[in-house]
């Protein structure tokens, strides 16, 4: 049986999870920009709407650089939702971006 680049090529990296190509590389970039409601257990991703506590001001991230992440665009904040930071836009509470919190 020939060899599926495409679904089973990773390569392991010391301290980290392995670099994977193809199929395998995007489930693992979709699993990195997910979170888990803190309400009601839904998955939230990029272009979802957080729920509304998330766009007040009291749960944003104000040392957002300290933490690695990049600025945030205008009318939105960094929020931390579990295991993720996410980006919220403060008008919509539109899902932005979301970057895994490093232990």
């Amino acid at each position: 049986m020939p060899h599926d680049r495409q679904t089973t090529d990773c390569l392991p990296v010391p301290d980290r999870l392995p670099v994977c190509h193809g199929a395998l590389a995007q489930a693992q970039e979709a699993a990195d920009k997910s979170v888990s409601s803190t309400f009601n257990g839904r998955e939230l991703v990029v272009g979802d709407r957080a729920p509304d506590l998330y766009q007040r001001e009291v749960s944003a991230i104000h040392d957002w650089k300290k933490k690695g992440l990049k600025a945030p665009q205008e009318q939105s904040q960094w929020v931390q939702i579990k295991d993720q930071y996410v980006l919220v836009e403060i008008t919509s509470g539109k899902i932005l971006d979301m970057a895994p919190v490093k232990r």
